[in-house]
């Protein structure tokens, strides 16, 4: 199964992800996440934030995030949003 938080295994999955887009658009990989595999439906899922959210946010497990000192979701610069530490 694949696993994008495994770095291992992400840098060399080229082949896992070339069958999961022969088996079909979405698959089932680590942690019950779906996984879009083709660019056009990706594409898609991106643009339509009504029908996909990803609001409760994605982090590899055991991440651990604290916010920065002075970082805010006012802030103009993307970077600053996630606030990751």
């Amino acid at each position: 199964m694949f696993d994008p938080f495994d770095a291992g295994q992400s840098r060399e999955a080229w082949d896992l992800l070339r069958k999961l887009r022969d088996e079909g658009p979405l698959a089932t990989i680590a942690g019950a996440m779906r996984y879009v595999t083709r660019h056009a439906d990706a594409r898609a899922v991106l643009r339509d934030t009504d029908g996909f959210s990803n609001a409760s946010g994605l982090k590899a497990p055991g991440s651990r995030y604290r916010p920065r000192t002075g970082c805010s979701a006012s802030s103009t610069r993307p970077a600053t949003l996630l606030c990751a530490g």
